[in-house]
């Protein structure tokens, strides 16, 4: 099995470091607000103020990105996305 490089590129082992990760964050309006997700332990909505310590957190364990998920106000939802836009 290893004697073609695509076969020993498929079976090497691989090497999984904080810099290779990206934390999702999950933004909400407001301040000072923080919400679990209750479909995903352990994770939080959080709103923009939060946001920014999180960011400074993640940076000091050597994650180098985030990528950030706004979650809209459920009132402001529409059928053409105009939110999501916004």
């Amino acid at each position: 099995m290893r004697r073609d490089p695509f076969s020993r590129r498929l079976a090497r082992e691989t090497d999984l470091a904080a810099d290779d990760l990206i934390q999702p964050l999950f933004v909400i309006e407001g301040r000072g607000r923080r919400e679990a997700v209750a479909s995903m332990p352990g994770i939080e909505r959080l709103s923009i103020d939060l946001i920014l310590d999180e960011a400074a957190r993640l940076d000091a364990i050597g994650i180098p990105a985030i990528a950030l998920f706004p979650v809209p106000d459920p009132s402001t939802k529409s059928d053409d996305g105009c939110e999501a836009w916004n």
